[in-house]
């Protein structure tokens, strides 16, 4: 031991020993041993007054950390020659339109999931555009039509276009035919974005909570075209979705579900250009039905401008979502939606 640890250790020795002499000497003072053993005991008087009860504190509900930093938006073909797809069941929300002559695209939105696979991926449309704007995120999608890309770039959308931009966000899967084998994935468009330097945002959260009872349809088909009709099933908690009286899978052999439905019916015209094409006014207001935990509600959809996010209401008030996934169907009249058995 040095010579200052056994200083400090005689110091300490000689602390406790002056301590315990003044401890000595204070009990040895005449009636101070009395004095002490007559102080009463604390003494509880009765009220008549009601407890006092703290309330509990909110419990703190924890979110799983999603898989990326914001989310993504993908355009995903939806022609015969594409299924089965890969990444839809992935994805948080998912929005179908008709692309041109009866036929749909899916707008994918990833955020919570990665996916190491998405598409087929292909063109976007001008009313994507008009959707894509509020999120202010990267969006994915091979061309498009002049319309739609003048409108991107008008909006300054933070874009990933195989074409123009941003290839390397993209490969070709040889075993299938063009323009049915694009495909991309959320590492390659989060590395490409960043490269890019482009604005990543969150998904915002639709409003939660629970629901007043609503009607008892819970299985609800759709009828795009005569050859091409979507049915949703209410089974085991769950929606599970058919194409044409079969599951609809992904090529990994993954069944897609969803935990809420939106349909919205706004005007579509047939355009001829080039081709057959849509157009769809997705900027407005219009019926709406909604459907989640095996009951249906009938409601309104609202979308000011192409900055303003879908506001959807049930009797005057936001209709709550159930947490989970979510699937808006777009749709040219309420007369292509009738219930399912």
């Amino acid at each position: 031991m040095s010579r200052a640890a056994r200083s400090k250790q005689k110091q300490r020795r000689l602390l406790l020993l002056v301590v315990g002499l003044l401890i000595v000497a204070v009990l040895s003072i005449p009636g101070c041993k009395n004095l002490l053993e007559q102080i009463p005991p604390a003494v509880i008087v009765p009220s008549d007054d009601p407890p006092i009860v703290l309330p509990k504190p909110e419990p703190v509900v924890q979110l799983p950390a999603p898989d990326l930093p914001g989310v993504f938006i993908a355009s995903i073909d939806n022609k015969s020659e594409a299924r089965p797809q890969s990444g839809l069941d992935r994805a948080d929300m998912v929005i179908e339109m008709i692309a041109e002559a009866g036929i749909t695209r899916y707008m994918a939105f990833f955020h919570s999931k990665a996916a190491p696979l998405v598409g087929p991926i292909r063109s976007a449309r001008y009313y994507f555009a008009s959707i894509v704007k509020a999120y202010n995120t990267p969006f994915a999608h091979v061309g498009g039509s002049t319309r739609a890309l003048n409108l991107i770039a008008e909006l300054r959308i933070p874009d990933l276009d195989e074409i123009h931009n941003a290839s390397q966000a993209f490969w070709r899967d040889n075993s299938r035919k063009m323009p049915h084998n694009l495909y991309t994935s959320t590492e390659r468009m989060l590395a490409e974005a960043q490269r890019k330097r482009l604005t990543i945002s969150p998904l915002p959260r639709l409003p939660e909570g629970e629901m007043p009872k609503g009607s008892a349809n819970s299985n609800v088909s759709l009828t795009y075209s005569p050859y091409y009709k979507v049915t949703w099933q209410w089974q085991d908690g769950k929606y599970l979705r058919s194409i044409n009286g079969k599951l609809h899978t992904m090529k990994d052999g993954a069944r897609l579900t969803t935990d809420n439905i939106v349909i919205i019916s706004t005007p579509h015209r047939d355009v001829v250009t080039d081709v057959l094409r849509t157009d769809i006014d997705i900027i407005g207001n219009g019926p709406a039905q909604f459907l989640r935990d095996g009951q249906q509600f009938t409601g309104t959809w609202k979308k000011a401008s192409a900055n303003d996010h879908f506001e959807f209401m049930v009797d005057g008030q936001l209709f709550k979502f159930k947490e989970g996934v979510t699937w808006i169907q777009v749709v040219p009249s309420m007369n292509a939606v009738v219930p399912s058995s």
